[in-house]
């Protein structure tokens, strides 16, 4: 709902397994009007891209707000979103020496779709990222505000308040548990 918010046309989830509250989630989005495909591979999801797109890339499990997805949204070409290298900010993909990825990518679709055909066993989200670094894109530093990564552990009280109670009692039912 942040994306179509922010203005895109055209959500594409690439998931390889999709258990049932997922596509449930899904589901309420399309009936909401929403333009959301599901692509269960990365050729899939690049055959569903025109080259000239412009495509935000939101790291696996995200959680941000609509003012740090404007902020990166601001700028044109490629940019990406990034933190200082600091220990608070250690989980998150170090780039350079002195930056790590906030989670947010602004590519074309001949970045996506050019991966795509090279990629092999590589992870789709470190490729894009090393290749649109190779390719001059923008660091883009992050605003204030929630800019988290969920994983398999405890929701933490900042996700939550960002989340709101529903919304995060909605992801513990798709993650599968109770936490």
């Amino acid at each position: 709902r942040l994306l179509a918010a922010a203005g895109a046309a055209h959500i594409i989830i690439l998931v390889e397994r999709l258990p049932a509250p997922l596509l449930a989630a899904i589901d309420r989005l399309k009936r909401d009007g929403l333009g959301v495909d599901i692509a269960r591979s990365v050729a899939d999801a690049a055959d569903r891209i025109h080259p000239e797109e412009r495509l935000l890339l939101v790291a696996d499990g995200l959680v941000t707000g609509a003012g740090t997805l404007d902020h990166l949204l601001s700028h044109d070409g490629s940019a990406i979103l990034t933190l200082p290298d600091r220990p608070e900010t250690a989980e998150w993909e170090l780039i350079d020496a002195q930056t790590r990825w906030g989670g947010l990518l602004l590519l074309d679709g001949e970045l996506m779709r050019s991966t795509s055909a090279m990629l092999g066993d590589w992870d789709l989200q470190s490729t894009l990222l090393r290749r649109a670094v190779q390719a001059g894109a923008r660091f883009v530093e992050a605003p204030g505000g929630t800019l988290v990564i969920l994983d398999s552990r405890i929701l933490s009280e900042p996700v939550q308040d960002a989340l709101g109670r529903e919304a995060a009692d909605r992801y513990e039912a798709i993650d599968g548990r109770r936490r």
